[in-house]
């Protein structure tokens, strides 16, 4: 297992921002994520996660509501997080534009 990326380490922190109860537990759950794959497609990208926190509730649910920002354009980024017993499980980064980025550095993550 390998640890979150800066982008997907900030873009799952983000959502922590988002009014929903389906993501109670989630900001506690951070320092602890690791990465169990990582599958890029081209035009984004599937983090699967791996949480030792144990949930009690028995709901899915995938959100949405963060984008991703290169310097001075507009949003070309966006992500999905899956969530699982109030367990995250998988983290879904995706191009509205063009092919995935190489270099994420210059990426600012927002609310939608």
């Amino acid at each position: 297992m390998t640890p979150l990326t800066a982008l997907e380490a900030t873009a799952i922190r983000m959502f922590c921002q988002i009014d929903d109860r389906r993501l109670d537990g989630l900001a506690d759950q951070i320092p602890n994520l690791r990465v169990t794959s990582r599958e890029q497609t081209g035009v984004g990208v599937f983090v699967e996660l791996n949480s030792s926190f144990r949930g009690t509730r028995d709901d899915k649910a995938t959100i949405s509501g963060v984008i991703a920002t290169a310097k001075d354009e507009r949003p070309d980024l966006g992500f999905l997080l899956f969530i699982e017993a109030g367990k995250p499980m998988m983290l879904e980064g995706f191009s509205y534009t063009n092919a995935w980025p190489d270099d994420l550095s210059n990426y600012t993550v927002s609310l939608e």
